[in-house]
């Protein structure tokens, strides 16, 4: 019984880890939306689809198909343009007289971020869209999606 709730909790952790960075944000991981078509994005943005996460990024910010909101921009801007390890630590509870630890688990291939959500966070700091602007972490950003080969 002990082994199984431990494999039970893995499964639970190993599902959810694509949505861990976004937990303080339900909205995001959900698919809250009167329109099935954003549903489904909102979806496949949770599974850690980088390309759906910036479309979503910027739905949210011309407001087309979804009534603007910045702060949801902002979020699946920053979910698409945060790198990744390519590897998450789940806890593995403790089963009889084996105590509970943390292990390595590999997720796919590091990615650096992506560069053109760097390139609209930029541009949503440099002029203070859903954030106060920033000019120094706008420069930042910028400077991330440039290196990436990005300008525009």
């Amino acid at each position: 019984m002990q082994l199984m709730r431990a494999i039970i909790g893995v499964l639970l952790v190993l599902t959810c880890s694509a949505c861990s960075q976004v937990f303080h944000n339900k909205k995001i991981c959900s698919a809250e939306s009167k329109v099935p078509h954003i549903s489904s994005l909102m979806m496949r943005a949770c599974s850690g689809d980088r390309d759906t996460q910036y479309e979503l990024g910027r739905l949210f910010e011309e407001g087309s198909e979804v009534q603007q909101n910045y702060q949801l921009a902002l979020s699946y801007y920053k979910l698409a343009a945060t790198p990744s390890t390519g590897q998450t630590h789940i806890y593995v509870p403790g089963a009889g007289k084996v105590a509970g630890y943390v292990m390595p688990v590999q997720t796919g291939a590091a990615h650096p971020g992506d560069a053109r959500a760097k390139f609209r966070l930029g541009i949503m700091y440099r002029e203070g869209r859903g954030v106060n602007a920033d000019p120094d972490r706008a420069e930042q950003y910028f400077s991330e999606a440039r290196a990436q080969g990005v300008t525009e």
